[in-house]
């Protein structure tokens, strides 16, 4: 027997339209979802189901702390004999909390998140044909040693390379490139698992302070920088900032790493040299972001930083996600 975890987070993959309110309110979880698809009764007869109603909140509500202590419950399943977790929430930060949950799952079982652009009740509602589609790829042999993946509109993504790109579409997620399909109820990979970093959960909550580069902006607020442990900025093009910013990172003495706003923006590091390009930038003390964007640019600094680890594990990390 298949042994699959479903932990429930919330979301709008758990909401139902309250006839008060006439809006969506969380309402369901994953005693609410397995219900739901052993009722439909198409799933592999080998697969069964076990539930964790974890929390019901809005991603956007999510944080840190909730997440390890989902990582570490997830750990403990895994050991105790369940074959692969799947873990439901919102669509708002879900890019975030399965590239969190990615540095940090060092095992070979399948960690996968899914949601839902629709709730309950709705028209079109995809929760379950995501969730169905979750299980279909938790059951696939190939789906081991790929760390943390998230299943959107049959699309495979990679918890490093997923993009929330819409606000309500019910295509809202893209990415760099696809890890595989599920084509016919059956997953297809495109390439073979890469060798992964994982890491340990940071014993120092370390604070990021994060902010975007805008036409006009000059960051005055990076004066406050002493009551951080760290910058990130969403920098214009491949890495760069303004000048009238580049006259207060000059002063800054603690980790900025800067990365590109564009949707799939990659940085440069040796293209641009005039005030505030990347080459300046690097030449102050900053560190490029070539592959990952802001967000998670910040988990991975918040990671490194909080274990302790020297600022060169940034690149080493970035260097993983391609083959060399």
């Amino acid at each position: 027997m298949f042994k699959i975890l479903i932990i429930s987070l919330g979301g709008t993959i758990g909401m139902n339209k309250d006839n008060e309110l006439n809006a969506g309110i969380p309402r369901s979880n994953a005693d609410t979802f397995i219900s739901r698809l052993n009722a439909i009764g198409d799933l592999e007869p080998n697969i069964r189901l076990e539930s964790k109603s974890f929390c019901n909140i809005p991603s956007g509500s999510l944080d840190f702390s909730i997440l390890s202590e989902v990582l570490e419950y997830s750990r403990y399943m895994v050991d105790s004999g369940i074959n692969a977790i799947i873990i439901t929430q919102g669509t708002d930060s879900i890019e975030e909390s399965s590239f969190f949950f990615n540095l940090f799952w060092d095992k070979k079982e399948s960690v996968i998140f899914c949601g839902a652009m629709r709730m309950e009740g709705e028209f079109a509602y995809d929760g379950l044909w995501n969730l169905k589609s979750s299980i279909m790829l938790a059951y696939n042999k190939n789906s081991i040693n790929r760390g943390v993946l998230v299943v959107f509109g049959d699309k495979i993504f990679s918890a490093n390379w997923i993009k929330k790109i819409f606000s309500t579409f019910i295509d809202a997620f893209d990415g760099m490139c696809l890890e595989g399909v599920i084509l016919e109820d059956q997953p297809m990979f495109f390439s073979k698992p890469l060798d992964r970093i994982t890491y340990k959960l940071p014993k120092d909550n370390k604070k990021i302070l994060f902010l975007e580069q805008n036409l006009g902006e000059n960051n005055e607020i990076l004066e406050i920088w002493k009551n951080f442990d760290g910058i990130i900025i969403n920098g214009f093009g491949s890495g760069h900032v303004s000048a009238k910013s580049m006259k207060y990172i000059k002063k800054i003495k603690i980790p900025i790493i800067v990365a590109s706003r564009a949707v799939f923006g990659f940085g440069t590091k040796k293209t641009y040299g005039y005030n505030g390009s990347e080459i300046d930038l690097q030449n102050n003390g900053a560190i490029i972001s070539r592959i990952l964007d802001a967000r998670k640019a910040r988990i991975l600094l918040w990671c490194i930083l909080g274990n302790g680890l020297e600022l060169s594990e940034f690149e080493r990390f970035e260097n993983s996600l391609f083959l060399s």
